[in-house]
C-alpha cells in the first residue's frame, strides 16, 4: 500500500509542477528575443553563442522546492484518505491492483529507457552514442548482476582488503591518466585552452599575485592560491601542475568512496563494484575513450575543482551524523564557509544543503515547536557569521600580500555572463539521460521527509536528504548547459544513491532460487524492483566503461609517453611565440591574448597582468572597457596579441581594445605575436 501511495504522490506532483511550468514559468514568447535584443550588445562586437534560458532556470530552482514538499503532503493526504474510508483502503491493498501496476511501471520504466537512448543517437552532439556500448556487452553485464543477486548472500560474507586496495589503485591509476608530456598536450587543442583557464591563474599566484585584487576566478578565490602553496615545494612546470590536480582529483574519489564503505563495508566486493560503476561514469578518462577522443580528459574546471569539496563534505557530514558532536558542528559551518571561497558553485549547493540537514535533525528531534524554530534561527545564523569569518580572513590575506582589499563584486562577475546573458548554455533536452538522476534525488528527499511527518528518521534518511539535496543542487550545472558531456559529471550522488538503495534491496529480500516463487508472489517486491532494474542499468553501464575501457587507457597512457608526436605545431608555434616575447620583452609588465598565452608565460619565466585567467572571460563590453583602462595605464607596458582569427583566438578582443584608437602610445604597447 505504502509504495503504490508514495508512488502516486510523486506522479501527482508532477503533473501538477508540469502544469504549473507550462502555464506561468516557461519562457513567454518573445521572451528569450527580447533577453538577446539586450544582452547582444553588451558583449565585444556581439555573440553567436548566447542561448539565454529564462523560463527553463525559472522551472528548475522552483522544482527544487516545489516537487519534494508537493510529494510529501500528497502522501500525507492520501494516506490520511485510506484510513478515514474502508473502502479506499481495501482498494489500495488490493494484491492484484498493485501487482498491475508495478508491472505496468516496469513496462514503462523499460520504454521510456528505450526512447532516452533512441534519442541519444538522434542528438546535436557529435558521436554521443559511442558512449554506449553494444547491447550483448549489456546482457552479459545483466547476466553477471544477475549471478550476483542470487548469491548475494554469500558475497556478503566475503570481506577483504584485497578489494579495498584494489579500489584505491584503480582510483589512482584512472585519475594519472592526464599527465602527458607537453609536447604530446599540445596535439589538441580541444583541452588545452580549458587548462590555460585555471593554468593561468596558478602563474599569476605563483609570481605574487592576489586572487579578487588582482585578478579573478571564476572557478574560485583560494585554489590558485592553494596550488601556489604545493608548488612552492616541487619545480614549478607544466607537470607539477597537473600533478597538483590529479591529487585532488585521487582525493575527491578517495572521499566518495569512504562513503560508500560506511554503508557496505570497506573490504567488500559491492563497496568496489559501485566505486567502479562511479568510476566508469564520473571518471572523465572512460567518458572521452568512449567517445574516442583519448586527450579529452582534461576539464579540471569541474574535476576536482567543483568535486573536491562536495566529496569532503559528504564524509564529514557522515561522520558528524554518528556523534552529532559540538566540534562537529561548528567544523561544518567552518567547512562549508571554506568551501564557498574554494568554489562558489558548490559552495552555495553545500551551504544550502548542510543547514537543510541542520534543520532536518532539529525538527526530528523537536518537532514542530518554539525550540525548534530558535536552534533553526540559529543554524542560520551561524552559517551566516561562518562566511562572514572567512571572507573576512581572505579579506586579511589579501590586504597582508597585496595592501590592497578585494573586490568582493568579482564573485559575481560571471553570474551576467552565464547565467543571466546564457553565454554558452544549452536548453534541456525534453527527453533524456537527465531523468534518471532527478527522479532518484526526488524519491530519496521526498522518502527522508516523510521519515520526519512520520517519526521515522534515522541516521541514513538524515544523509539520505543531506546527498539528494547536494546531487539536485549540483545538477543546476547541467541544467545551464545541458548537454551529456555535462551530466557525467554531476551524476555521482545519484549513482552513491542508486548503490545505498540496492543494497538495502539485497539485505532485505533472499533471492536464492527456492525462493523465487514466493519473492515474486509478494507485490512490494515488485515496487522494489521497479526502482532497482533503472539504478541496476545506470551502474552496470559504469562497470562496463571500467572492463572496457581501462586496457585503451593504459595503451594510451604508455603511448603518450613513450611515442610522443616527433612534431606538433603547435607546439613549435608556442615556441617561436615564446622566442617573440623573450626577444621583445621590456619589463614585467605585460598581457598575452593568445588561445596559448599560458604556456608562454611558462616557458618565458612571465605572469599575465590581465585580471582574468583566460582572454575568453572577457565577455562584456563592460569588461573589455576596463581592460582597456588598465592597458592604458602604468600597470601594463606590453600586450602581446594573436590577430589571427580562430575559435579560440583573441581576435575580436583585440579588434576591441585597438580599432578606431589615436593614441599612439596606448597603440605601440601592442605586438602581434607570429
Amino acid at each position: 500500500m505504502k509504495a503504490l501511495l508514495f508512488i502516486s504522490s510523486i506522479i501527482l506532483s508532477i503533473f501538477a509542477f508540469v502544469a504549473i511550468s507550462f502555464f506561468l514559468l516557461k519562457s513567454r514568447p518573445g521572451e528569450i528575443e527580447m533577453q538577446l535584443a539586450h544582452n547582444t550588445p553588451l558583449f565585444v562586437n556581439g555573440r553567436l553563442d548566447l542561448a539565454p534560458e529564462p523560463g527553463e532556470r525559472r522551472i528548475f530552482l522552483f522544482g527544487l522546492v516545489f516537487l519534494p514538499l508537493i510529494s510529501v503532503a500528497n502522501y500525507l493526504i492520501l494516506v490520511n484518505l485510506t484510513k478515514r474510508k474502508d473502502k479506499y483502503l481495501k482498494f489500495i491493498e488490493n494484491p492484484y491492483l498493485n501487482f498491475f501496476v508495478a508491472e505496468v511501471s516496469l513496462i514503462l520504466i523499460f520504454l521510456l529507457s528505450f526512447n532516452i537512448i533512441l534519442d541519444l543517437f538522434r542528438t546535436k552532439e557529435q558521436n554521443i552514442y559511442l558512449i554506449f556500448h553494444p547491447p550483448f556487452y549489456y546482457l552479459l553485464a545483466f547476466i553477471a548482476i544477475g549471478i550476483y543477486i542470487f548469491a548475494s548472500r554469500i558475497f556478503s560474507k566475503v570481506k577483504s582488503m584485497v578489494f579495498l586496495l584494489f579500489g584505491l589503485g584503480i582510483i589512482i591509476l584512472s585519475s594519472v591518466y592526464p599527465l602527458m608530456p607537453e609536447r604530446y598536450f599540445f596535439a589538441d587543442w580541444s583541452m588545452t585552452h580549458h587548462f590555460d583557464q585555471v593554468f593561468g591563474l596558478i602563474i599569476q599566484a605563483i609570481h605574487g599575485r592576489t586572487s579578487l585584487v588582482d585578478f579573478v576566478s571564476q572557478y574560485g578565490v583560494i585554489y590558485p592560491h592553494v596550488a601556489e602553496i604545493f608548488l612552492k615545494f616541487v619545480p614549478f612546470n607544466f607537470l607539477n601542475t597537473h600533478i597538483f590536480f590529479i591529487l585532488l582529483i585521487i582525493f575527491s574519489f578517495v572521499f566518495l568512496y569512504l562513503a560508500i564503505g560506511s554503508k557496505s563495508g570497506f573490504t567488500s566486493i559491492y563497496s568496489l563494484l559501485i566505486l567502479l560503476a562511479l568510476l566508469g561514469i564520473s571518471q572523465p578518462v572512460y567518458f572521452a575513450l568512449g567517445l574516442r577522443n583519448p586527450i579529452g580528459s582534461l576539464y579540471y574546471q569541474y574535476l576536482p575543482i567543483r568535486v573536491i569539496t562536495g566529496s569532503f563534505f559528504l564524509c564529514f557530514v557522515l561522520w558528524y551524523l554518528k556523534k552529532e558532536s559540538k566540534l562537529g558542528y561548528i567544523l561544518g559551518f567552518l567547512i562549508m564557509a571554506i568551501s564557498l571561497l574554494w568554489n562558489a558553485d558548490t559552495g552555495v549547493v553545500i551551504c544550502g544543503a548542510w543547514i537543510t540537514l541542520l534543520c532536518y535533525n532539529t525538527l526530528s528531534k523537536y518537532k514542530f515547536s518554539l525550540k525548534s524554530l530558535r536552534r533553526c534561527l540559529t543554524h542560520f545564523f551561524l552559517a551566516i557569521t561562518s562566511i562572514v569569518l572567512a571572507i573576512a580572513a581572505f579579506s586579511l590575506f589579501a590586504y597582508i600580500r597585496s595592501g590592497s582589499w578585494p573586490n568582493w563584486n568579482g564573485l559575481f562577475e560571471f553570474v551576467q555572463i552565464y547565467y543571466i546573458a546564457g553565454d554558452f548554455m544549452a536548453p534541456m533536452p525534453l527527453v533524456g539521460l537527465w531523468y534518471f538522476p532527478v527522479f532518484i534525488y526526488l524519491a530519496f528527499s521526498v522518502h527522508s521527509l516523510l521519515g520526519l511527518f512520520t517519526g521515522k528518521t534515522n541516521y541514513w534518511t538524515k544523509f539520505y536528504l543531506f546527498l539528494s539535496i547536494y546531487g539536485a543542487g549540483i545538477f543546476a550545472y547541467y541544467q545551464g548547459r545541458s548537454f551529456v558531456s555535462n551530466l557525467q559529471v554531476v551524476i555521482y550522488p545519484a549513482i552513491l544513491l542508486s548503490g545505498f538503495y540496492l543494497y538495502d534491496f539485497l539485505l532485505k529480500y533472499d533471492f536464492s532460487f527456492g525462493k523465487l516463487k514466493v519473492l515474486f508472489s509478494h507485490w512490494g517486491f515488485h515496487w522494489y524492483l521497479v526502482a532497482a532494474i533503472p539504478m541496476i542499468f545506470l551502474l552496470s553501464h559504469g562497470i562496463l566503461n571500467v572492463i572496457v575501457w581501462s586496457v585503451p587507457a593504459i595503451g594510451n597512457f604508455q603511448m603518450h609517453w613513450k611515442n610522443p608526436p616527433a612534431v606538433v605545431e603547435l607546439a613549435n608555434q608556442i615556441e617561436k611565440r615564446s622566442e617573440y616575447v623573450r626577444a621583445n620583452l621590456k619589463s614585467d609588465k605585460i598581457m598575452i591574448i593568445a588561445e596559448d598565452a599560458s604556456y608562454i608565460h611558462l616557458h618565458t619565466q612571465t605572469y599575465s597582468s590581465l585580471p582574468y585567467g583566460f582572454y575568453l572571460e572577457v565577455g562584456l563590453t563592460s569588461q573589455a572597457d576596463a581592460l582597456k583602462k588598465l592597458i592604458k595605464s602604468h600597470k601594463v607596458d606590453q600586450v602581446f596579441v594573436d590577430y589571427n582569427w580562430s575559435n579560440w583566438t583573441g581576435y575580436k578582443l583585440a579588434q576591441y581594445l585597438t580599432l578606431g584608437e589615436t593614441d599612439q602610445n596606448y597603440l605601440q604597447k601592442f605586438y602581434t605575436l607570429p
